[in-house]
This record gives structure tokens, sequence and C-alpha cells, in this order.
């Protein structure tokens, strides 16, 4: 799994981001509550964070208080409502945040009593109670309060939210067809998306004990789906319209704990998904619905936290994590590597100069020993030979220690070394002492 398909989909989710803080369906789009929740979910997974992702948040504040601009910018229904509170728990907010309460409240409080799950207000009453997304996500949502909020002081709320829960399980159950899968609603042909839908709440609410027979046979319905042509166009297969959002979803529900990595479909889900990447400037998200369109908000933050969950659960992790826990680092990781390579090449050459710099020092340090007691036997002699000097007892008496000095270091140079070098060097040494001690006493009392 390349952790380059995740960087470059997070960056193009950044780039989707209208003004205001918020997503439309795609680029230049008026933003809407469900796309921009569905974004920040998936920037938080993958560990994204900055102003921009605070300014998202700051847009659903106002949606679930109802003050931006236009309907569809606002929190209408239900799915709005459980991707708002999905959002804002992903991105770390608990129940003493007022707008996570008021998400929580709203979907406790309008749970359709009918079937005990939620569905859209804009469908018929009939069947305002049975949308699979709908009520998939609200008990997703609620869930994931539950696990963020485990020693929240109002007991009674997190009674309340585990009972809803479990109704909302139960709803799904009911919506559940004959053949293991589920489709938008009730007695509709099913679907590998709403399955995927389904299949997702399910395992996210391991703790109140689904039925593992319904979450086996979703899982079976859904690699059943995967395997036919991806060419056919009917509405159980993954081939069909929506073929991104579908196959990411399905990828999604299939990894999510416990996953189910072993299979070789799950493999073709995630390598076909990073291969269906647009890769044409900024635009390098999921399209959602085909390999030719461009990229779309809910086709990019789908497939990248179904990504993000599957390397996960290949324990690649802190391989993406390098890159795209990913993003924030990136472009740090590449100035630490460029650092440590510069540290590793200057010292690489500093040991290189420092080792003709220790060699120049012992080859001169050698030819003044050897040559300066050689200068040194003709100083003595012109000192003690040549007229003018030889009556000058100044300058024996600083020949003299001179030559005891050069002795004595030629001495130690042997003792350390034990070279031939360094050998003849002490011989000279002596010779000169011995040459400087005679003439000197005969000049001084001769």
């Amino acid at each position: 799994m390349d952790s380059l398909s995740i960087e470059q989909g997070t960056r193009c989710l950044f780039w989707l981001q209208n003004e205001n803080g918020g997503w439309g369906i795609e680029k230049a789009v008026g933003s809407r509550v469900t796309n921009t929740a569905e974004a920040i979910w998936a920037l938080t997974s993958v560990g994204a964070n900055g102003p921009r992702i605070s300014d998202a948040v700051e847009f659903l504040y106002r949606a679930v208080e109802g003050s931006n601009k236009g309907r569809e910018q606002n929190c209408q229904h239900a799915r709005e409502y459980a991707w708002t509170l999905f959002a804002l728990s992903s991105y770390g907010l608990q129940l003493d945040e007022s707008h996570v309460v008021q998400c929580t409240q709203w979907l406790i409080d309008e749970a359709n009593r009918a079937e005990e799950g939620w569905g859209p207000r804009s469908l018929s009453a009939a069947r305002q109670s049975d949308a699979t997304q709908y009520t998939a996500m609200a008990t997703a949502a609620l869930q994931l309060v539950l696990q963020n909020n485990p020693e929240f002081e109002d007991k009674s709320l997190l009674d309340r939210i585990r009972t809803r829960m479990k109704e909302g399980l139960m709803s799904l159950a009911h919506l559940r067809n004959q053949d293991g899968g589920w489709g938008e609603a009730l007695q509709d042909l099913s679907h590998p998306a709403f399955t995927a839908y389904a299949l997702f709440a399910m395992k996210c609410c391991r703790g109140m004990r689904p039925n593992e027979v319904h979450i086996t046979q979703a899982r079976d319905f859904i690699l059943g789906s995967a395997t036919n042509d991806a060419t056919a166009t009917t509405k159980q297969d993954l081939g069909g319209g929506y073929r991104h959002f579908t196959r990411a979803w399905s990828l999604l529900a299939l990894v999510t704990n416990p996953p189910d990595v072993q299979l070789e479909e799950v493999y073709r889900l995630g390598y076909w998904l990073v291969d269906k990447q647009n890769t044409e400037g900024n635009d390098t998200g999921w399209s959602g619905i085909d390999d030719s369109g461009a990229s779309t908000t809910w086709g990019t933050a789908d497939a990248l936290v179904a990504l993000h969950t599957f390397s996960r659960s290949l324990c690649l992790e802190d391989v993406l994590s390098s890159s795209i826990k990913c993003w924030n680092r990136i472009e740090e990781l590449d100035t630490e590597i460029r650092e440590q390579r510069d540290k590793q090449r200057k010292t690489t050459e500093l040991s290189f100069v420092w080792y003709f710099h220790d060699r120049a020092i012992c080859a001169a340090n050698d030819w003044i020993v050897s040559s300066g007691f050689l200068v040194y036997i003709l100083f003595a002699a012109v000192l003690m030979t040549w007229p003018p000097f030889s009556l000058r007892r100044e300058w024996l008496i600083i020949g003299m220690p001179l030559g005891i000095v050069f002795f004595a270091y030629s001495y130690w140079k042997k003792r350390q070394t034990e070279s031939t070098k360094s050998s003849v060097v002490f011989a000279v040494a002596i010779i000169s002492l011995i040459y400087t001690l005679i003439f000197g006493i005969y000049s001084l009392f001769g």
C-alpha cells in the first residue's frame, strides 16, 4: 500500500475546501453539512490538523445552530446530525461540548418509533423509519460518542445512548434482506454500499453484541459482489453506478475491527482504489462515481478513510505515519532526512580531510625533527668554529640547552613510535649533543 496515495488524497481534500470552511460535493460547489463532516472525518482519521480543519469544525458548529446561509448548510435530518456528530467526535470533542450534546440529544429524541431507527424527513412517512444509511450512521455515531466518554458524569445520558444504539441495531436487523444484504430501505434490492453501511455500524458496535450471523452474511454478500465482473451494471455488484463510493465503503466495512485482511478480495479492493485515483494537478482524489470524473469530496473522503484503515489492519500504520500522520510531517521529515544526509556527507568529508591533515602533521613533524638536528649541527659548528662567534659565550649558553631539548624530544619520539626513522633521528640527536658538549666545553674552558 503506497502512502503517497493517502498523502495526495489528503492534499486534494484541502484543495476542494471552500472559503467558508465547508465542503461541497465537488470543487467550487456550495458547502453542505454531510460533505463537510465526511471531509473532517477523513482528515482527522489520517492525522491531519491545522487551522483549515478548525474552520471546518466552526462550519459544523454553525450548522448545528442553524446559522449558516442556506438550507443545505444546516442540520435538518438524521443523516446530517449523525454525520456531524461522527465528525465532531472523530475530531476529539466530548460530551462536555455543547454542539456534541445537541447532536446526541437530537439523535436520541428523534429516532423513529415505528422501527426504532432513523430516517430522512424527505421520505414518505411509510419509509421514514427504514433508511439503512441513516440508521447505520446514527448508530455508529452514538457508539463513537460512547467510546470517547466512558467516564462522563451524566450516567443517565450514557444509558440512553446505549439504549438507542441497541434499538438502532435492532432496526438494522429488521431492514436486512434474505440474501444477507441491505438495500436503501426496507424490501429494497440489496446493494453492497448499503450493506457496507450496515456492516460498518455492526462492527463498530461489537460491545452491544450485534447478531454475528448477520455480520458474517453481510461480509459474504460484499465479497460475493466484489467477485463479479467490474463492468457489470446490476445493483448487486461493485461495478455499477457509484463504483468508487461503493468499493470504498465495502473496503472500509471489511477492514473495520476485526479486519478481514486475509481475504484476496479485500486486497483487490484496496489496490483498485489506489489504481483509480486521479493524478491531474491538484485533482488527486477519487470521483466517487466512475473512472473518468473529477474528484468529489465524498468519494475522496471515503477512499481516504478506507485506505488508511486498510493500512492499519496490515500493520503498516508506522510506515504510513511517516508521511501522513502522514500529511502534517511530510515536509518536516523530508527536511530531517536531508539534514541527516548532509551531516553524514560532511562527516565523511571531514574525516577525509582530517586523515590527510594528520598525515601532513606527522610528515611535517618527522621532517622538522630529522632536519632540525642537522640544522642544529651546522648551527653549533658555526657558533663554535667561526671566529666572530666563537668567543661569544651567550650563543653557547643558548645553544647547549637547545641541544638538550632536541635530544629529549627525539628520545620521547623514539619511545612512542619505535620506528626506523625515529631511531635515526635519535642517533642524530646523540651525535649533535656530544658535538655541542665537546665544542662548548672547549670554547668555554679551552
